[in-house]
């Protein structure tokens, strides 16, 4: 059965999934709490046909609305913008650079949680701050 892989690292645990490309019926998930469960975890499932691995990344500033195909530019760029998620960027990359690791024939792509507010008007994503803050990535993305 072929699958995709799902890894929601956050700052306190890690939920992972793996779905049915045919039915997109969940076959397997977990909650963990550290690298080496999720990696215990991800061994085991993969004794399904792994065709892809969706990583919910919290942050990619201005560069990245759109699910992105994970590279060496994009993972340079994601490290860049640790600063704008400190508590969620490390770990996501963490298991980003596992999850490669284990699977580095499949597709890897990054899904962003500024995507979602996108859309919002100039006017709602400026800050009261110097103009050139925003020039350099920092404004209202519209998600926590």
């Amino acid at each position: 059965m072929s699958v995709i892989l799902t890894c929601n690292a956050g700052s306190t645990n890690t939920k992972l999934a793996a779905f049915d490309t045919k039915t997109l019926a969940r076959k397997g998930h977990t909650t963990v709490h550290g690298i080496a469960e999720t990696l215990e975890w991800m061994c085991a499932i993969g004794t399904y046909d792994i065709v892809a691995v969706a990583h919910r990344v919290v942050h990619g500033g201005a560069d990245f609305m759109q699910p992105t195909r994970i590279d060496d530019a994009v993972i340079a760029r994601l490290r860049q913008l640790i600063p704008l998620a400190p508590l969620h960027q490390p770990v996501a990359l963490s298991l980003i650079s596992e999850a490669m690791r284990l699977y580095p024939k499949v597709p890897h792509i990054a899904c962003f949680d500024p995507a979602f507010h996108h859309t919002l008007p100039l006017i709602e994503q400026l800050l009261p701050l110097p103009h050139h803050y925003y020039d350099e990535g920092l404004r209202r993305y519209g998600f926590h």
